[in-house]
């Protein structure tokens, strides 16, 4: 499974290419949207998995959706809403948020952006400490394998 995983702390990156490659995905590493873009542009068929980092810096995003990302708190839900969920919205059971702001965003888009709760109802939302435990994760390897058979 070709997995696109859009993350900005090099250990997380590392832990999770980790993992996938031990479970016999292909990972697609990006630090930035920038780079994430690029690597869209690149696969004409997307990818089977994204898994992003709520968290990180706004740069690349689009000065139209920057207000929108609350100062970089949520642009990785941004990124993946404008970007992929947009022109494929059944690729959420595809996607993986993950972050130690997950309430904060929950609370946020849940109760203000009907389309952001009905895609995020179908996306796996992983904690700051799920992600510490990724090997671990039972969450993660069963939506892994929910993906994978869907494809």
């Amino acid at each position: 499974m070709r997995v696109l995983m859009l993350e900005d702390r090099h250990e997380i990156m590392d832990a999770f290419t980790e993992l996938l490659g031990g479970l016999g995905h292909e990972v697609c590493p990006c630090c930035d949207v920038y780079e994430a873009d690029e690597r869209l542009q690149e696969q004409e068929q997307g990818f089977d998995c994204y898994i992003v980092d709520l968290a990180m810096s706004t740069d690349g995003l689009g000065a139209e959706f920057v207000s929108d990302a609350h100062r970089g708190y949520f642009t990785g839900w941004v990124w993946l809403r404008t970007r992929v969920l947009s022109g494929h919205p059944e690729y959420a059971k595809r996607c993986i948020l993950c972050s130690g702001y997950i309430d904060a965003f929950k609370g946020e888009y849940l109760s203000t952006d009907k389309d952001a709760k009905k895609l995020l109802c179908e996306v796996l939302l992983l904690s700051k400490q799920e992600i510490g435990e990724i090997n671990k994760s039972e969450k993660l390897k069963k939506r892994l394998a929910d993906i994978e058979k869907s494809i």
